[in-house]
């Protein structure tokens, strides 16, 4: 056991010296995300009010539940580069991966805002450009968003 301390402490110290060195990018990532998670949960908790369903437990236990999915990937992505000595290519990866969880954050957001003013025509241009004029552009999404559709469809009426 006292052989196994030393190699610890080195791998604390090398992993503490890691996030350091990228510590403004983590934290600039960090801030953006809760930003866009905090906010998404307070425009769907106002939007629920606004459709007199009121404050759901499973709801906002989905949205925690989300946003520790999100950090879990992002903690692993960061161990994965810290841990094969690859860093900068894994904050490429971290990168998509943050701006994957932001794009779905906003979209959430936006469909959140929709509820609380449907009459707004610059939510509904933004809604429309980023849920279904982008999605247009990922090959193979529009078919398997269609495919998903059609399969609730048949689950709800069978």
């Amino acid at each position: 056991m006292e052989k196994i301390w030393p190699v610890i402490y080195s791998w604390l110290i090398y992993v503490g010296g890691a996030i350091i060195a990228y510590n403004h990018e983590l934290i600039g990532i960090g801030v953006l995300f809760i930003f866009f998670f905090v906010s998404d949960f307070f425009t769907g908790f106002f939007a629920s009010l606004k459709q007199g369903k009121g404050f759901q437990s499973s709801k906002a236990r989905w949205s925690f539940a989300k946003a520790f999915c999100y950090f879990g990937t992002f903690a692993v992505i960061v161990f994965l580069g810290i841990t094969l000595k690859k860093m900068d290519v894994f904050m490429n990866v971290l990168n998509v991966a943050v701006w994957s969880a932001t794009w779905f954050e906003c979209i959430s957001n936006l469909e959140n805002l929709l509820i609380l003013f449907p009459n707004n025509r610059f939510l509904k241009f933004m809604h429309y450009i980023l849920a279904v004029e982008w999605v247009k552009k990922i090959p193979g999404l529009s078919d398997f968003l269609k495919e998903e559709k059609t399969k609730d469809k048949e689950k709800n009426n069978g």
